[in-house]
């Protein structure tokens, strides 16, 4: 990954308030607080021994805990306005995708989770999806995840596949592509998965990294499943067209949350 600006992240981040919303999966009722069936759920995932830490870690770029840190500031201040949209509407599940490869959608997704993961009150899943290019595993830098389509075809079960960090962050991984992503991403028995997998641990907000709109029609596929979407560009590289390509995409889908704006020019040098 190239040097994604912390600053950047909350300067960018701009809400476009669309009204109309696709044909979207229940969401978790939010009067479901969660008993013993659900933390059993999340104690029998396997829990990363060497788990990156909340630090600094230049090599992997996740974010710091610090408050001071600018990376770790403009990630809380994007999680406390996606919060606050989930929660006014009900909603909890969210897709992060870009126009292109390379704008930092799956750097967006892993920083948010963290982000939410340091509010002990949270419980989030991290879901990659990116079924062509799946990049989530080096982005934690965690080795032998597994092939993600035995679980999403039904074959194994959450405590199988998944891994958790700490007490309230789940991640779902993939280290092997898959062909046919697309029909995978909207076989019946992916649906089925992945809601049994809400209903069964119950996260506050389940983020779903998905692959670019406009090289494939694999996260338009997947778009009724979501409750809402955050678009990543990169300040480098997204032209306007892209952007209202992909708004135009968006289009009578589940709502645009907004758009992060990453690796802009801010004269900073």
């Amino acid at each position: 990954m190239g040097d994604e600006g912390g600053r950047n992240l909350a300067d960018g981040f701009r809400t476009a308030g669309k009204s109309r919303r696709g044909e979207v999966a229940p969401p978790v009722s939010r009067a479901q607080t969660g008993g013993p069936d659900h933390e059993d759920a999340w104690n029998k995932l396997r829990i990363i021994a060497d788990a990156p830490k909340f630090g600094p870690d230049a090599r992997i770029r996740l974010i710091t805990c610090r408050p001071e840190d600018p990376a770790s500031v403009a990630f809380d201040l994007l999680r406390t306005r996606i919060l606050r949209t989930l929660q006014t509407n009900g909603w909890s599940r969210v897709a992060i995708t870009s126009p292109t490869a390379g704008c930092g959608a799956s750097f967006t997704a892993a920083n948010l989770a963290l982000s939410l993961a340091r509010l002990p009150h949270i419980r989030t899943a991290l879901v990659d999806l990116n079924l062509r290019a799946p990049g989530l595993a080096d982005t934690f830098n965690i080795r032998k995840t597994g092939a993600i389509e035995p679980f999403l075809a039904g074959k194994m079960l959450p405590a199988q596949h998944l891994f958790r960090i700490g007490q309230n962050l789940a991640l779902c991984l993939n280290d092997t592509p898959v062909e046919g992503s697309v029909a995978m991403l909207q076989h019946p028995n992916t649906i089925r998965v992945l809601n049994d997998l809400n209903r069964s641990l119950l996260p506050q907000v389940t983020i779903y990294d998905l692959p670019p709109m406009l090289e494939a029609d694999d996260a338009e596929a997947f778009l009724p499943q979501v409750d809402g979407v955050l678009l990543v560009s990169d300040g480098g590289r997204t032209d306007a067209d892209q952007l209202r390509e992909c708004e135009r995409l968006l289009n009578g889908q589940p709502p645009l949350l907004g758009v992060v704006l990453n690796r802009a020019e801010d004269g900073a040098g």
